[in-house]
């Protein structure tokens, strides 16, 4: 019984002084690349300082600056846009809002002669939690949004939604508790059509391949910016996001479409403030890539606080 004891007490000593020795190594490698790591370190942090302080605006957005509106505040709306979404406020004037109190469904029957629909949503200031159905026939639902807002008022919720060749049911959710309702307005437009073409024509398409994300850093002058998503008939699954700030999200859309070519995502988020940048996720596979093209819509100049549609 003493050997094996005497044993056990050997191989423990043994082990005590390997790792005191594999402690003494790690303290001394840790001295000698410490310096070297440190310089690394900051020429990392130095050229991304340098990223952040010049990003490529130009390649995705143009020169906002250029679109500045005249002295005098006038408000100049190109003819693409014309005939399409702005201002949203006159809309609101304009149309009858209905009030959706927090869990609850509201349901509106859509013709066949009607091509597309603008459904805006605002509250008093309070968080926006909703759910947008495309219903066509009894159990079939082609296109799904998910959208939230962090304030209903600097950041209402404006989604475009395509409703081509057959009689379609839209129906509204408020999934957020009874003390958040909302505002819904919704106007028909068939020209947003055009609008799509004419935001392909003239943003920067990208592709997002399944899986894959892209960040869009957003201009201090752009006040709000158009977002739109489709494919190529196939499914589209992604997720688009506003951030200001590290991971700190004001707006968020989700969306499902069974064709991403007939009914793609067409958004409108306001963009207020500074430190803005637009995340687009595809959360589907790699067999699903999507056409991404983000454009701003209305830049605000410093000086004058004139406000001008791009």
């Amino acid at each position: 019984l003493r050997h094996p004891i005497k044993s056990i007490k050997t191989s423990i000593h043994q082990v005590i002084i390997m790792r005191v020795t594999i402690l003494s190594l790690c303290t001394v490698a840790t001295a000698a690349f410490s310096p070297l790591y440190s310089v690394k370190n900051q020429q990392t942090k130095t050229s991304l300082q340098e990223t952040i302080a010049q990003p490529n605006y130009a390649q995705n957005f143009g020169d906002p600056a250029q679109n500045m509106p005249p002295q005098g505040g006038a408000i100049t709306t190109p003819p693409q846009f014309r005939n399409g979404l702005w201002p949203v406020k006159d809309k609101w004037d304009e149309s009858k809002s209905v009030l959706v109190h927090g869990e609850t469904l509201r349901t509106s029957s859509l013709p066949i002669d009607i091509n597309n629909i603008h459904m805006m949503l605002r509250s008093d200031g309070r968080p926006i939690v909703a759910k947008y159905e495309l219903w066509m026939g009894p159990d079939y639902t082609p296109w799904i949004l998910q959208a939230y807002s962090e304030d209903g008022i600097t950041r209402p919720v404006n989604a475009m939604i395509a409703t081509p060749k057959r009689e379609n049911t839209i129906a509204i959710r408020n999934t957020a508790n009874m003390e958040f309702p909302f505002e819904v307005c919704m106007t028909v437009d068939n020209s947003l059509g055009e609008v799509r073409q004419a935001i392909s024509e003239v943003g920067n398409t990208q592709i997002i391949q399944g899986g894959a994300l892209r960040s869009y850093p957003l201009p201090e002058a752009v006040e709000s910016c158009q977002i739109l998503l489709k494919t190529d008939g196939r499914h589209l699954k992604a997720k688009v996001e506003l951030l200001q700030g590290p991971n700190n999200v004001k707006q968020a859309f989700e969306v499902y479409a069974s064709d991403g070519s007939y009914r793609p995502l067409h958004v409108v988020i306001d963009t207020p403030g500074s430190g803005n940048m637009v995340r687009i996720i595809n959360k589907l596979t790699m067999e699903y890539p999507l056409l991404a093209t983000v454009v701003p819509l209305a830049a605000k100049d410093k000086m004058t606080g004139d406000v001008t549609y791009l």
